[in-house]
């Protein structure tokens, strides 16, 4: 199987393994079920995406991210899991303000809890942590990142190309946010921009004393931050949040396999939720 290609192939779910070679009500094998065709492509040599998976604080995080050559995907999903799990701690720090444990009288809601909180915190975190990264070249759509930057190749995107995305905003030329470029140092990608439902979650379950607040759909920073879900029946979602394949039936065109953080203060959390 080469790179950059595309590949069909198709599932075979077994029946009864003493009765494989028999047909019974249409089915293969006495109870089988052969399933349609599945069209996937593999990653180029230009890809700067990783997948990562298993990892220890954002256990339900399994898609590909922006990456570099000179790392491991094992090494780059622990990087951004240390750094996902540094900004939940301080997140931590400040709901140890919040009277959680109080009666009815002084809870900040009789309906969400700190717990609810703090689970809704750590999916968006994890969500907007780690990038949902898509090939350039795919015909995915996604937010174009870093065109500026080289290919793990030394190429670069096309000249005009670039000239055209960096002068239609700064988004283009960078990644979603300075940690990324600083630690990670991806080449050119495509994001697959995070569900604002996954934002507009904590501001439902958390306290409004730690201001956190999300983007709405006009304000001029949405399109580079988030994205609303939906569907589209030649490339999947148009979203990403935890537990979300990207296609129909569970696998990323992208790859074989299945995208500011935040300003604390110790008296209230200030987040801003624009470009994470």
């Amino acid at each position: 199987m080469d790179t950059g290609s595309e590949t069909k192939t198709g599932k075979r779910q077994n029946g009864d393994e003493d009765s494989s070679n028999d047909s019974r009500n249409g089915k293969i094998g006495g109870g089988g079920v052969v399933f349609g065709e599945l069209s996937f492509d593999t990653s180029s040599d230009k890809s700067t995406c990783k997948i990562v998976s298993n990892l220890d604080f954002c256990g339900n995080v399994s898609w590909a991210v922006p990456g570099n050559s000179s790392a491991s995907n094992a090494e780059v999903g622990q990087a951004y899991d240390d750094y996902a799990k540094g900004i939940y701690e301080s997140f931590k720090r400040v709901m140890m303000q919040v009277p959680c444990e109080e009666g009815n009288s002084s809870r900040y809601s009789l309906i969400n809890s700190c717990d609810e909180c703090e689970e809704a915190y750590k999916e968006w975190l994890c969500t907007v942590t780690f990038p949902r990264c898509e090939d350039y070249s795919s015909s995915t759509p996604g937010l174009k990142r870093n065109v500026n930057s080289p290919f793990p190749d030394g190429s670069m995107v096309d000249e005009e190309e670039r000239n055209n995305l960096s002068s239609l905003h700064k988004w283009h030329n960078m990644s979603r946010n300075l940690w990324i470029e600083e630690n990670i140092k991806p080449g050119p990608y495509k994001e697959v921009l995070p569900c604002d439902e996954v934002c507009f979650e904590v501001v439902r379950r958390c306290p409004a004393a730690i201001q956190f607040g999300c983007p709405k759909w006009d304000y001029p920073g949405f399109d580079g931050s988030y994205a609303m879900r939906g569907w589209d029946d030649q490339t999947g979602l148009t979203c990403n949040a935890l537990g979300t394949s990207q296609d129909q039936v569970g696998i990323a065109h992208l790859l074989l396999q299945p995208q500011a953080l935040g300003i604390f203060s110790m008296s209230l959390l200030v987040s801003f939720a624009l470009y994470l």
